[in-house]
């Protein structure tokens, strides 16, 4: 079951939105999954009402919004390769401990090939991103990982 989730900046502005896979346990993310009211990209979360209000932020240069994008692809990979790897990397663990103990290393390579795929296409991302010359081209990069 997939849930919704809006990522916040450092000044909780919400810069993406994510659908995700399992729980997410980190602060910069907020499960808006059964909000009534639509999360959009922009507004501002306030975390003591727990609420979205709409904010029109200063103009940002292209540099700032290429580094806020690049700060996206980054915080989306981290995210799947954490829920990939499992809390405290118990799942990379227990691959390991199959793989020595049933000679039989599929498992372990599955999932390092999955991260390393992840990690691949967040590269990939930041490197198409960096291309980008116009403001336009930049605010309409989305990066999103195939589930």
């Amino acid at each position: 079951m997939f849930k919704k989730y809006a990522h916040v900046n450092d000044e909780n502005l919400v810069t993406g939105l994510y659908d995700l896979s399992g729980k997410v346990k980190r602060n910069d993310y907020i499960d808006v999954t059964d909000l009534k009211k639509q999360v959009e990209i922009g507004q501002v979360y306030n975390p003591v009402k727990k609420t979205f209000v709409n904010f029109k932020p200063k103009a940002l240069t292209l540099t700032e919004l290429k580094k806020q994008k690049q700060s996206d692809i980054k915080a989306q990979a981290k995210v799947q390769i954490e829920a990939l790897e499992g809390e405290s990397q118990w799942k990379v663990r227990k691959a390991e401990q199959r793989a020595v103990l049933s000679n039989d290393t599929s498992a372990r390579d599955a999932l390092y090939t999955a991260i390393e795929n992840i990690r691949q296409a967040s590269n990939e991302a930041e490197l198409a991103l960096s291309k980008l010359k116009t403001r336009a081209q930049i605010q309409a990069f989305v990066f999103k990982l195939a589930k």
